[in-house]
């Protein structure tokens, strides 16, 4: 593990919630080391904290001001999943500190999900399943970046070799018909397509403890390939959504910030240029209609079943080569914050060594080790 990290004093553990204790504690406490333990989000202000609070949080910690010299540059620390932030202001919590990226961290928390499915037989690992569609784009909470990839999917005519669960649940369709009413065009342009993006008859293939960044996503299993929204576009990721094809193997780009795909390639993993473009440029992490780019050699696929089962077969050295950088990575303690970062409620070298335990035990991932 890095030891770039050296906690002084007592060490505060915080979780994804910018709120009144944290800034309480810190300023209360500045000699002491802090940890925002934020693994999920780039943000300090949680999404599932009231407005008021988070709005409370924001001017608490703006109109606080340190000394180029006080300890809490050097004391204070943010964990988080997010590799690089690509534009935008700066995070809306304490402007000061260390950020402290743990990009593998989903990887992690995947596998050990992945495998225990395995094990209740809730799935099986075949590579020759025949893909009955072109490409899978899942999404949940109903963003601008996600809206605009979803409209070029429209554009290109792809829809109909798609299996697309986006806003896939009556509560997150109501909350894009809400957030996009000043929009008149957009929901005239997207409601036609309302029955094939709900999938009624896909749905009804969840089973219980169904989570959405899994391979028990309704349909995923009948797609070549992936189209990732992550979470945010102007941050790199590789959270669930991204480790999600990596691991499952299925070949995919990602739309997120303008830098995601070129950073990830930067960590080793390679492209699939037989179906994506991966060289759009966009000109900041705003310019949404460069992902149409991207997606235009999807448009030139054979879908017949024979041909993608083809193209399954001759992309496969790519997706296992893709999976044995995941795996590496996560044998890599050198990409692992100290175990001080840890919450201590997490118990970080026994929770590493049961995944990577698992993985060497497992009749497919334990080649890779």
């Amino acid at each position: 593990m890095t030891t770039n990290f050296k906690p002084v004093g007592k060490v505060h553990y915080y979780g994804p919630a910018s709120d009144l204790n944290m800034f309480n504690s810190i300023t209360q406490h500045p000699e002491d080391t802090h940890v925002l333990w934020n693994t999920t989000e780039p943000i300090y202000a949680h999404p599932h904290v009231e407005y008021d609070q988070i709005q409370l949080n924001m001017d608490n910690w703006m109109k606080f001001e340190l000394p180029p010299d006080h300890p809490l540059h050097r004391n204070f620390y943010h964990v988080s999943c997010c590799h690089k932030r690509t534009s935008g202001g700066d995070f809306n919590g304490p402007q000061f500190g260390v950020k402290v990226p743990w990009t593998d961290v989903c990887g992690f928390i995947m596998i050990n999900q992945i495998l225990e499915n395995f094990r209740r037989n809730r799935y099986t690992w075949d590579w020759y399943s025949k893909p009955e569609y072109l490409l899978s784009y899942t999404s949940a909470i109903p963003k601008t970046h996600r809206i605009k990839t979803l409209l070029h999917l429209i554009d290109l005519e792809l829809m109909p070799e798609s299996i697309v669960n986006f806003c896939n649940s009556t509560g997150l369709w109501n909350q894009f018909l809400s957030g996009y009413k000043y929009n008149p065009d957009i929901i005239e342009k997207i409601l036609p397509f309302a029955p094939q993006i709900l999938h009624a008859e896909l749905r009804s293939r969840r089973v219980n403890e169904y989570y959405y960044h899994d391979k028990l996503i309704p349909g995923y299993d009948l797609t070549l390939c992936e189209v990732v929204s992550e979470t945010c576009h102007t941050h790199v990721f590789l959270s669930e959504k991204t480790f999600r094809p990596l691991l499952f193997g299925k070949p995919f780009i990602v739309l997120g910030s303008a830098k995601q795909n070129e950073i990830m390639k930067s960590l080793g993993f390679v492209e699939y240029d037989e179906l994506f473009n991966y060289n759009y440029q966009m000109e900041n992490d705003n310019d949404f209609t460069k992902y149409r780019d991207s997606l235009i050699p999807l448009c030139d696929i054979d879908t017949s079943p024979k041909a993608l089962m083809d193209l399954k077969i001759k992309l496969r050295p790519k997706v296992e080569y893709n999976q044995s950088v995941v795996i590496k990575r996560l044998f890599d303690d050198s990409l692992i914050p100290d175990a001080w970062m840890i919450p201590p409620l997490e118990n970080v070298n026994q929770w590493v060594s049961e995944c990577r335990d698992k993985i060497k035990n497992h009749e497919y991932f334990g080649q890779f080790v």
